[in-house]
């Protein structure tokens, strides 16, 4: 469990209303949401932020709902990563032209395209828009 994450279930447990209808304090929702926001864009599935923080799915998703993560505007970020090469491949495919190398490409919103080529994956981005 991420040190962040140990820190809001600390918060939680403390600042637990002794009855529902009081809630959580508004800060600690809204850091709840921005720890929610960036850990499910890193893969992280509610279920697993339910046990990490001890708040229940339903809720979790009632506050992201009411405070949707910001859209991206402008520019994002671009994670430009060499893919690792086998042991076994010849010499002959390392001077393969660019087009042909299986690309992966992750969008901001999660959709994931692995051993595409560049022109496959130039076709699908822009079908995305």
């Amino acid at each position: 469990m991420p040190n962040d994450t140990k820190i809001l279930a600390d918060l939680l447990v403390e600042h637990r209303p002794t009855y529902e209808s009081e809630g959580f304090p508004p800060w600690l929702r809204a850091r709840v949401v921005e720890h929610v926001h960036t850990r499910v864009a890193e893969g992280t599935t509610f279920s697993a932020l339910q046990a990490e923080l001890g708040v229940s799915i339903t809720t979790l998703r009632r506050w992201v709902r009411r405070h949707p993560a910001p859209k991206p505007g402008g520019f994002a970020r671009v994670v430009v990563a060499q893919a690792a090469r086998s042991v076994t491949q010849s010499a002959s495919t390392e001077t393969s032209h660019d087009s042909q190398a299986e690309l992966y490409l992750r969008s901001p919103e999660g959709f994931s395209l692995h051993g595409i080529s560049l022109e496959q994956g130039l076709r699908a981005l822009a079908s995305l828009r």
